[in-house]
């Protein structure tokens, strides 16, 4: 049987100029004006755990109409779209071996790929939509392997020590990480394994390669700035013009290019939880896609468009619709209060929602702190719910002390709230002054 198809902010760049170098160094990936956002448009799959165990999930690329994909008790991980986007290849511990699977876009027809000793994860398919690069790891080996529509697999590496594999939208050659020197690095190999090169040599860990629509870069999570933690690096395929594509106190990492190549989706820390990002090609237009208090990764982007339906858990013929109507959140807050441990607010929201909540504190003569305390409710449909979101000592004292001296101190409170299918109410802010 064929299984596979026979043709399917607070710490910023350390300088402006580096900033404006990069966006000429990626202007040519895409045509899209700088500045700009990344598209609207596509399907993105992920892995999240907001169900227990680790699922496939789905959603339009504004982040709404999510919709899980998988259902067993097993960890699903690693999604990759076929060229196509009609499949989305992906590795589950289901058996209790770690395999490669394949199912359809709206989560039907799942059905195992690889089997046998070793761990199997991070599939990667070939452009031609037949074959499936993935890493298995034995143990005591970890290669590159490739299973053909005849569901045969064979290595394509041999003690590489290797891991991540990425096969370049044009066919010809398979980025890689690997520890043979020592630490995390980003190899490139032709799509027979050999021809195998360094391309990122740094001290840093550098992992997560995914190549972009026109083969002509690579983009990668760095450690090499140790201020900023986990961080999106991108290169040419031969390893120059290495350079920071986005720099943030959160933690970036497992990006993936945007179809047109407008930006890049990745998940990310920046909002106080990790959740998926997407954000333009120079680094600009930032948008969050995902609020749920559990942890989603591995987001990759197909420019086909989200399937209006998802087959129903368990299994069988029966369909569910995908819901794209974002809810609708209200806000009220006090226009004065006094100083608590808490800004104190009311939110509101038309359907069941995730509520996330902060506060950004001002004094005349200071900026707002943007570091304030991310908060993270529930909010029941339609029930007004107090909501208070504290203030950390260290800024209590700040604002105290601005008070006594007669200080005005204002507080802006920034709301967003997401329904169960991950759709995004439009963000509200409101404003408040604290009185002694």
């Amino acid at each position: 049987m064929t299984i596979l198809g026979t043709r399917p902010g607070v710490r910023r760049l350390r300088a402006a100029a580096a900033l404006g170098a990069l966006a000429c160094a990626l202007a040519a990936l895409s045509p899209a004006a700088a500045g700009a956002a990344a598209t609207t448009s596509g399907t993105i799959a992920f892995e999240s755990n907001r169900a227990g165990s680790f699922d496939i999930f789905s959603m339009a690329a504004t982040g709404g109409g999510q919709a899980r994909l998988t259902s067993d008790p097993a960890d699903d991980l690693d999604p990759a779209w076929s060229p196509d986007g009609r499949r989305i290849a992906f590795a589950s511990r289901r058996g209790n071996d770690l395999n490669i699977w394949v199912m359809n876009a709206d989560g039907s027809g799942q059905v195992a790929v690889t089997s046998g000793p070793g761990s199997d994860r991070y599939p990667t398919w070939a452009p031609d939509g037949t074959r499936i690069a993935f890493r298995r790891d034995t143990g005591a080996q970890s290669d590159i392997w490739v299973v053909g529509p005849n569901g045969v697999a064979a290595p394509i590496t041999s003690g590489a020590l290797a891991d991540q594999p990425a096969w370049s939208p044009n066919g010809s050659q398979i980025a890689f990480v690997t520890t043979r020197d020592g630490n995390d690095e980003v190899y490139v190999m032709n799509a027979d394994g050999t021809g195998q090169r360094n391309l990122s040599a740094n001290p840093a860990s550098d992992r997560s390669p995914h190549w972009s629509p026109d083969s002509a870069r690579i983009i990668f999570r760095s450690l090499r700035l140790p201020a900023e933690g986990r961080e999106l690096f991108v290169m040419a395929p031969d390893g120059s013009g290495q350079s920071a594509f986005a720099s943030s106190p959160g933690a970036d990492r497992t990006p993936s290019f945007a179809p047109d190549g407008s930006g890049a989706v990745f998940a990310t820390g920046r909002f106080g939880n990790q959740d998926i990002a997407s954000i333009g090609i120079d680094g600009s237009g930032l948008r969050q896609l995902t609020i749920d208090p559990a942890t989603d990764d591995e987001p990759t982007w197909s420019g086909t468009a989200a399937p209006p339906t998802v087959a129903a858990p368990g299994g069988g013929p029966a369909t569910v619709a995908r819901d794209l109507t974002p809810p609708k959140l209200t806000l009220r807050i006090a226009r004065r209060q006094h100083l608590r441990r808490a800004v104190r607010l009311v939110a509101t929201c038309s359907e069941r929602c995730t509520l996330r909540v902060s506060a950004s504190v001002r004094t005349r003569g200071r900026r707002g702190a943007p570091r304030s305390r991310v908060y993270i409710r529930k909010l029941i449909a339609g029930r007004a719910t107090v909501v208070r979101v504290k203030l950390s000592r260290g800024r209590l004292a700040v604002i105290r002390r601005s008070l006594r001296r007669g200080s005005r101190v204002s507080a802006t409170v920034t709301a967003l709230a997401a329904d169960a299918a991950g759709n995004l109410a439009p963000r509200v802010r409101q404003g408040t002054r604290l009185l002694r």
